[in-house]
């Protein structure tokens, strides 16, 4: 199919077109010169479109944001003698700082922006007590060593480190119980989250729900126990446990966050 036909067939509006049109630009000159090509960090429904052109593409794309559950992924196209995205990709920022009152994931994002770093440049944002992980594409890194002084109004150490060095932040499991009338899994995302099922469905529809690390394509799919689902924005947890069923024949499950 070609290029025009593959745009018409998914995007939806014009910032679609845009979009698609940069990732088979991209493919082209990945097939065309035999290098590796990268593009920017995506958002869910972004990785949702380009995973559905690309059974139609003959170079896959790869989705790497740095760790398996990042909800923030830069699109690699590889060339046939090259198996893994390039470990320099991309670059882990290390933000720390001494004041009492730690600076929230809106604080660090903020102040990227106000530095004129587009959000396709940066990945997911862990934030702790003490300072963030910042993960962003690797030519960016000395810009944030030379710029990155402040979120907010707290001063900021910064310094860079290879991707490996990420230390992803362990937290205390929590648990939450309900019964549904099925394992659909917009009735579970809005169970999990108690929201109403109009409002997982519209989170479905447009890419922000993602199963197993995979966008999210129907509302109607059934999952199964183990599945790990994020919403972003959100958050994410684990279809723990099923098992019983109420007086009206409605399943129990557990819900791991």
């Amino acid at each position: 199919m070609e290029k025009a036909e593959l745009i018409r067939k998914f995007a939806q509006n014009n910032d679609d077109k845009i979009f698609l049109a940069h990732i088979l630009d991209k493919e082209a000159l990945c097939m065309q010169k035999n290098i590796p090509t990268e593009g920017d960090f995506l958002d869910g429904r972004q990785q949702a479109l380009l995973l559905s052109l690309s059974p139609y593409m003959a170079v896959k794309p790869i989705l790497w944001g740095g760790f398996d559950d990042a909800e923030r992924k830069m699109f690699f196209f590889l060339p046939d003698y090259m198996e893994d995205v390039p470990p320099d990709a991309l670059a882990l920022i290390k933000a720390t700082h001494r004041d009492a009152k730690a600076p929230s994931h809106r604080d660090y994002l903020g102040s990227i922006l106000g530095l004129g770093v587009k959000r396709e440049g940066v990945g997911d944002i862990l934030v702790s007590d003490t300072g963030a992980q910042i993960i962003v594409r690797a030519s960016l890194a000395d810009f944030f060593l030379t710029n990155y002084v402040s979120a907010g109004r707290v001063h900021l150490s910064v310094s860079s480190l290879p991707i490996c060095e990420l230390v992803i932040p362990e937290k205390e499991p929590v648990f939450k119980t309900a019964s549904l009338a099925s394992l659909r899994a917009d009735a579970v995302l809005a169970a999990a989250f108690n929201v109403s099922r109009t409002l997982s469905q519209e989170a479905i529809r447009t890419g922000r729900v993602h199963l197993n690390n995979l966008p999210l394509l129907k509302g109607d799919k059934i999952l199964a126990v183990g599945d790990k689902i994020r919403w972003q924005g959100k958050g994410r947890f684990i279809l723990a446990e099923t098992g019983g069923q109420s007086r009206k024949g409605r399943l129990f499950v557990t819900f791991k966050f």
